[in-house]
């Protein structure tokens, strides 16, 4: 765990540096339909010993990035685990809210980005959380949690496979017209539901799902 050396008061900095967004809106077409990541500002909690502590949290969660949630929420679930971590730096622990306090935030510049190491994603059962220390302190901070299953809804992911329907009509188009016949054919969505759900079965039997 990161902290000062001989036991010395924990030091807070938030050193000024250019601001770079980690990561920006962008759009992946699947077929059939277009995903847009989803972006997030929660609360942030923690850093009460430091001067400077942050309000919000910012970060944003693409295709890929939800799908691997989805399968360690899974994970987390079939183990009975509490948390699943991964190092991830996506996350910007904000002094001031942009949208809230616009003044403060160009008072304080590029300092309102609070600087921080051992940046962390855990994945738990219902929900996720990052996490990381304030630069050169032990003083942990962290975002409140978000739903995975708000997170899932977004996307149209299934709980525990981290694919999307539209991927897997994909594949069951291809199989029937490997059959003479096509999806499109198919027009009662309980047919389509119960094609897709015997496609996941076999995706998971695989250890693909």
């Amino acid at each position: 765990m990161p902290g000062g050396g001989g036991g010395s008061a924990p030091r807070c900095c938030a050193s000024p540096r250019v601001h770079q967004p980690r990561n920006t809106r962008n759009t992946r077409k699947e077929p059939n339909m277009s995903i847009t990541n989803k972006d997030y500002k929660v609360e942030a909690k923690g850093g009460g010993e430091c001067d400077i502590t942050p309000r919000v949290v910012v970060f944003s969660i693409d295709l890929e990035t939800a799908k691997k949630i989805v399968k360690l929420a899974a994970l987390a679930e079939a183990n009975d685990l509490h948390r699943i971590e991964s190092f991830d730096y996506r996350a910007q622990f904000l002094q001031f809210d942009p949208e809230a306090e616009p003044e403060e935030v160009e008072r304080v510049g590029d300092e309102n980005e609070i600087r921080t190491e051992c940046d962390l994603l855990a994945v738990g059962k219902k929900d996720f959380t990052f996490s990381a220390y304030i630069k050169h302190t032990d003083i942990e901070i962290r975002s409140e949690g978000c739903s995975i299953a708000d997170l899932m809804a977004h996307f149209g992911l299934q709980a525990g496979t981290g694919i999307t329907d539209a991927q897997l009509d994909t594949h069951l188009d291809a199989i029937l017209r490997g059959g003479g016949s096509a999806l499109k054919h198919y027009s009662m969505a309980k047919s389509k539901d119960d094609m897709r759900n015997a496609l996941r079965r076999a995706l998971a039997e695989l250890g693909n799902g």
